[in-house]
């Protein structure tokens, strides 16, 4: 019901806000990987890196702040007077699982920028409704079987294909232009 839609929504908004982060390196690196000129791999190589590591070594952190201390942090957060204890791991385990596809979800904003930055913001835009159609068969029977914790798995699902298939994208035009 209602209530169980404001524990996911809490649990998701407290740690989607976090990938500003990622949007911020992305907005450095994106001029920067459409400026490469092909062949120059010392170049697309460092970049690449320095743009996965600055993002991992900004969310990491966050994530496991959230995987960690998520029970202190929602219960003095929303207080635990408003959240009855059921709710509370609800909360806690909702927040750890979203923060995995947090820290999964930031990092594909590099290969994400690279791809598009490169002259393939199609490729994107394809695998971006791809995903939509799957998620709309898998998401509604994992959501009503397991509830706020299953829609947090369904999003760290989709976090880690979307993942897994921007960086197959990047590695083949890293490749196809002699980055790598």
């Amino acid at each position: 019901g209602l209530a169980t839609s404001a524990l996911y929504s809490t649990a998701f908004e407290a740690v989607i806000r976090f990938l500003v982060i990622a949007s911020a390196v992305v907005a450095v690196m994106f001029p920067r990987f459409s400026n490469l000129k092909a062949g120059d791999k010392t170049s697309a190589q460092r970049l690449y890196l320095e743009g996965n590591l600055y993002v991992l070594g900004a969310i990491v952190p966050v994530a496991l702040v959230f995987i960690l201390g998520g029970h202190f942090l929602f219960s003095n957060w929303l207080g635990r007077a408003d959240l009855d204890s059921r709710s509370l791991v609800t909360i806690t385990q909702a927040a750890a699982i979203l923060s995995l596809g947090l820290v999964l979800n930031a990092c594909a904003h590099i290969p994400q920028a690279f791809i598009q930055a490169r002259g393939y913001p199609h490729w994107t835009a394809g695998l971006h409704v791809m995903e939509l159609g799957a998620f709309l068969l898998y998401a509604p029977p994992i959501v009503k079987h397991y509830g706020v914790e299953g829609a947090a798995c369904t999003w760290l699902i989709r976090s880690s294909i979307s993942a897994i298939l921007l960086y197959m994208m990047a590695a083949r035009i890293r490749r196809d232009q002699n980055f790598s």
